[in-house]
């Protein structure tokens, strides 16, 4: 039997391929960032960060890394399944669908993501294990606290997946084409201006979200901050509407970053795994047949 040519296999990135890449880059993208995570929510939740003590702000990171990997595995899996669903229908992808299909998957990681945080912040909050904390908030507060902050989990993680999964790509090349003295030779160059671009973009959009998801989840059976729009109400009675962004400096800062790790993790890791089949075909082409 003939060995199969290279044009046999399949080069094309899989929705499964491409969730590994995504759990791998989530991975390398906390532990790259985790301080950011820490200072902005502390102060969010009015509590001093711990800058004296670097252990702490690493706190949660466990969970964090164990949190970010599925649901940037979801997010990658996702937009490559949906892009992929459309394009076998005969439909190019416009530059708004590829951003409406990362906002998409950005909504389904939701569901994973808004648990994992809930627990994060418990943990950061209060201390103790992994375990400990798990023990704590069904014993107190029953599995259904889980679910807490959810709606803002879906619009916050939609507005920022759509954003570094859809937009900066897109930002990206128009930089390289607009500016081809600048950027042309120097895509590293160009996905840092995206980033900053984009990651202020998604992090003004999301702020307010995002603080009332923290607080949330921060303030179990705290009768005050027992829903959103109560959330909501609650700060901005205790501090005033500034409250809503408040943790908009870290967060912001981590946005960035992790736009552009992302994006530079999923470029490489891309063009490795690429590199690494092309290589398997040449080798099984050069086998005896």
């Amino acid at each position: 039997m003939a060995a199969k040519s290279s044009k046999d296999r399949t080069t094309i990135i899989s929705p499964g391929v491409s969730s590994g890449i995504g759990a791998l880059a989530g991975v390398i993208e906390v532990a790259l960032q985790q301080p950011h995570v820490a200072w902005k929510n502390a102060v969010q939740d009015n509590r001093p960060v711990p800058w004296t003590r670097p252990a702490q702000l690493y706190r949660g990171a466990l969970v964090n890394a164990g949190s970010m990997a599925p649901i940037n595995a979801i997010q990658f899996g996702v937009d490559k399944l949906l892009s992929e669903a459309l394009l076998a229908r005969g439909r190019k992808v416009s530059d708004a669908g590829k951003i409406g299909v990362a906002a998409s998957a950005g909504a389904v990681s939701a569901l994973v993501g808004c648990p994992a945080e809930l627990i994060m912040i418990q943990q950061q909050k209060q201390g103790g294990s992994l375990a400990s904390q798990l023990r704590q908030v069904v014993q107190q507060h029953g599995v259904t606290a889980f679910a807490k902050g959810l709606g803002p989990t879906v619009i916050r993680e939609s507005i920022y997946t759509g954003t570094y999964l859809g937009a900066n790509p897109l930002i990206c090349s128009k930089l390289q084409q607009l500016q081809p003295g600048l950027f042309a030779d120097r895509p590293v160059a160009a996905m840092v201006v995206a980033s900053i671009v984009s990651g202020l973009a998604a992090a003004g959009l999301t702020q307010p979200v995002d603080a009332i998801k923290t607080k949330l989840q921060a303030n179990l059976g705290n009768p005050a901050y027992s829903s959103v729009t109560r959330t909501a109400a609650s700060m901005i009675k205790e501090r005033g509407v500034l409250s809503l962004w408040s943790g908009l400096l870290p967060r912001s800062l981590r946005i960035i970053g992790a736009v552009f790790i992302l994006g530079e993790a999923k470029k490489r890791l891309e063009a490795g795994y690429l590199s690494l089949t092309a290589s398997q075909d040449v080798t099984t082409l050069k086998a005896p047949l």
